[in-house]
């Protein structure tokens, strides 16, 4: 791998067709997902990445990449409070994420920070 330039020597960079977010498929910019488990009161992570890019030259040439790397961070925890039926009364996962284009100094990341709680339902659904 190259190493990125000043606002980059690439003409352009490869996409990847996307036009919409689809879960499970491999067409994404950065992605996080945790999963709670509410019967062993436990989180873990299931995806936290950041696609890497690939930039050509003003002739077309395919010059340089960037690997994938981590997204950001998540962290969460499922509360040890019980409910009525013996379950937590809720999860709480914080997504912080920062990917960049490592092959443009100085680009715009994407960038977010967000906390999903959520909360089981006597129904079985949840909120």
């Amino acid at each position: 791998m190259n190493k990125p330039q000043p606002f980059s020597g690439n003409k352009t960079f490869a996409g990847d067709n996307r036009t919409s977010y689809q879960a499970n498929t491999t067409s994404y910019r950065m992605e996080q997902s945790a999963k709670a488990d509410f019967d062993n009161k436990s989180m873990s992570l299931l995806s936290n990445k950041a696609s890497g890019s690939i930039g050509y030259d003003k002739n077309g040439k395919f010059p340089v990449t960037s690997p994938a790397e981590p997204a950001g961070e998540v962290t969460g925890n499922v509360d040890a409070f019980e409910n009525a039926v013996g379950k937590p009364n809720a999860a709480v996962i914080n997504f912080d994420t920062d990917a960049s284009n490592k092959l443009v100094s100085g680009a715009s990341a994407i960038n977010a920070n967000m906390t999903a709680t959520i909360t089981p339902q006597s129904d079985g659904t949840f909120n």
